[in-house]
């Protein structure tokens, strides 16, 4: 998919009520050492839906070495995607009446 494309079918979904968006990282990518575009791929997906919104990466670890595990999974933590740690805290909803 490009970019601009998985951008905006995540954005239809956000508005379609989606809490979140999993999304696949573009793997191939970072075998061809273009760590720019791999980041560039998931800032797009986090702008177009917008702070509010999770986003999970999803990286294909087994295609990858150690190293390149820990680079995809810090470039998409840069680039805006949730945490190892979760996203970050919500208000809790009120209380019932």
């Amino acid at each position: 998919h490009d970019k601009a494309l998985k951008a905006a079918e995540a954005a239809v979904c956000v508005k379609q009520g989606a809490a979140e968006i999993d999304m696949v990282a573009n793997t191939g990518m970072l075998h061809d050492g273009r760590i720019d575009l791999y980041h560039a791929d998931i800032r797009a997906v986090r702008t177009a839906i917008g702070s509010d919104t999770i986003l999970k990466v999803i990286i294909e670890a087994p295609l990858l070495s150690a190293e390149g595990i820990v680079g995809a999974a810090t470039a998409a933590a840069s680039a805006g995607a949730a945490s190892r740690g979760g996203p970050r805290p919500r208000a809790p909803p009120p209380a019932a009446p």
